[in-house]
Order: C-alpha cells, then sequence, then structure tokens
C-alpha cells in the first residue's frame, strides 16, 4: 500500500476515529491493496458527536438517522413518529 494514500485517508479521518486505533488501523491499511483503498477513500465518516446531538434534539424528526445517510430508516423513523404523533393527539 502506499504510504501516501495511507496518509490522506488518515487525515481525512482524523477526529472521526478514536485516537487508540489510529496505530491499529495504519497497519491494517498497509496490509491492504490499492481496491481495498480506493473503497475505503469513498467512504464518509461522520462526526459521532454532531450525530448524537441530532438524535438528542432532533431524533422524533429522524436528522439523526438522515444526517448518518440510513435515508430507508430515517423515513420509517419519520412515519412511525408522525404515527405515534397522531395516536397521542387522537385520545
Amino acid at each position: 500500500m502506499d504510504s501516501k494514500q495511507i496518509a490522506i485517508l488518515m487525515m481525512c479521518w482524523q477526529g472521526k476515529i478514536p485516537e487508540e486505533s489510529t496505530l491499529m488501523l495504519y497497519q491494517q491499511l498497509e496490509e491492504a491493496n490499492n481496491d481495498d483503498l480506493a473503497r475505503l477513500s469513498m467512504i464518509s465518516l461522520k462526526n459521532p458527536i454532531i450525530g448524537l446531538l441530532l438524535g438528542i434534539f432532533f431524533g422524533y424528526f429522524a436528522i439523526d438517522r438522515f444526517y448518518k445517510g440510513d435515508i430507508g430508516i430515517g423515513i420509517i423513523k419519520l412515519i412511525f413518529g408522525w404515527l405515534t404523533f397522531g395516536l397521542l393527539v387522537s385520545y
């Protein structure tokens, strides 16, 4: 594996992976082939703190799921949220 490509990936993921896992991840990336590296470079990691805050404050509207890219689960969560709201209002 090209050390330049690994360094670029590690810089992109800085702050999005736990620091204690950085060395282990670097070693595993050195053993990976170029096809795996190309697939990994397409992954966009989200900040877990932002996801947590969105879940706490806007979880009812499924904003946290849409942020993470779980569109299908977000739609299902949104539908169930509106259904429970409708049931609560109707009583």
